[in-house]
């Protein structure tokens, strides 16, 4: 089981940011308002197996957003913290209101999915967990209570540093690393710029 644990305080954000700052890899989960709006409610991260830290932005929170953000723009922006997410261009529109573009973003778990199988539909993170690392992923829908939504964005980002190497390896030897790095991943920042800027000309014109 993964452990969790909740960055309420100054003390505990930093904890954190000096962890990351020796890591070699980080899982980042974004949890956004199923809205419209993409607010940013919450931050999973990881970068050892077994543990996780989740930074909680919902109102009443002791701990700012922009504070806990501020403190952690710097690594999420460095390009030698190698970094994992679910969908990469989902983690850019979550931070993207924050001035916040993730450096070092080298494994999309959506998108080595696409590569390896462009025929299916959907690429849930779950069956590669359970093909590879021989385990089902905690979920935690936003419907749920906050500690389960806590819970399943630490679990989804530890497993996402462990799944990480496993993934890239077999694009490696598939010969997909090319297509996946080269071509597949350099896109996701730049749709998210142009569906941001795509968003933002729609609001203008209903003014």
């Amino acid at each position: 089981a993964v452990t969790v644990r909740p960055v309420q305080d100054d003390a505990s954000l930093e904890e954190l940011v000096l962890a990351v700052s020796g890591a070699s890899r980080l899982g980042v989960v974004p949890v956004v308002r199923p809205s419209g709006l993409r607010e940013l409610i919450g931050l999973g991260l990881s970068w050892a197996t077994g543990s996780a830290d989740y930074l909680a932005f919902d109102a009443g929170e002791t701990l700012p957003t922009k504070k806990a953000l501020g403190a952690l723009a710097p690594l999420l922006r460095n390009p030698r913290i190698a970094k994992a997410a679910v969908d990469s261009k989902a983690l850019h529109l979550a931070l993207a209101p924050y001035d916040i573009r993730v450096g070092g973003l080298d494994f999309d778990a959506s998108l080595a999915g696409y590569v390896q199988n462009p025929g299916r539909r959907s690429y849930p993170l779950s069956d590669s967990v359970r093909e590879l690392l021989r385990e089902s992923l905690h979920d935690g829908p936003l419907g749920s209570g906050p500690e389960d939504v806590a819970r399943h964005a630490g679990s989804t980002a530890e497993a996402l540093v462990r799944l990480a190497p496993l993934v890239l390896d077999r694009l490696a030897s598939e010969g997909l690393a090319d297509a996946y790095r080269d071509i597949e991943l350099p896109l996701a920042p730049l749709l998210a710029d142009m569906e941001r800027v795509g968003v933002r000309g729609g609001a203008d014109l209903l003014r």
